[in-house]
């Protein structure tokens, strides 16, 4: 039997009040097969703060459906109180994100395993990427008695408090009412 919020679900779908939006989630789900189709940096907004923000848009296509993805381009630095750090005129000290720092090594097109990694002893994790397919020039890492397979990108060790949060739910922006911006627009 129907729950009720599944009946009213169903009605408002079929009244076409329903927005499919296909958000890829990495927290809980497993392992996602994606290819990488596409981003852009957009103005968005920080779910936690309400404060704009400038996020990056990812599009991956998973199974034959295009997912988006959306990530903050750059993390607030703060002590070990919680407190933002900020320079001597006063301005937030920043850095770019590890997920759009990992995204920098795939190319549009390249086929990638990404699965949700809790880090050991508390609620936060990281979206470990590996890459499944080879660009054309790049060759098979082959150890004496394995089969072939993709080459792994090493990664470098990172601090806990360097690693997004990633937050169940929907991305923090206004999808799609975000307006795309130039990337040379962000600034540094």
């Amino acid at each position: 039997m129907a729950t009720n919020s599944q009946k009213m679900y169903n009605r408002a779908k079929e009244a076409g009040l329903v927005e499919k939006k296909n958000y890829i989630k990495f927290k809980g789900t497993g392992e996602h097969i994606v290819k990488f189709v596409g981003d852009t940096p957009i103005n968005g907004t920080n779910f936690r703060t309400g404060q704009p923000e400038i996020k990056m848009r990812y599009v991956f296509n998973e199974g034959g459906d295009e997912k988006t993805y959306e990530t903050a381009v750059y993390k607030i630095l703060k002590d070990e109180s919680g407190n933002v750090l900020k320079d001597k005129n006063g301005i937030e000290q920043k850095r770019l994100s590890n997920f759009v720092e990992s995204m920098n090594q795939y190319e549009y097109g390249d086929t990638l395993k990404m699965v949700y990694t809790p880090i050991p002893g508390g609620p936060r994790g990281y979206v470990k990427i590996d890459k499944m397919n080879l660009r054309e020039g790049e060759e098979d890492v082959f150890e004496e008695g394995f089969e072939a397979s993709p080459r792994i990108e090493s990664k470098k060790i990172i601090e806990d408090e360097e690693i997004p949060v990633i937050e169940e739910g929907e991305p923090t922006g206004a999808f799609p009412e975000d307006e795309d911006i130039d990337v040379n627009d962000i600034p540094l």
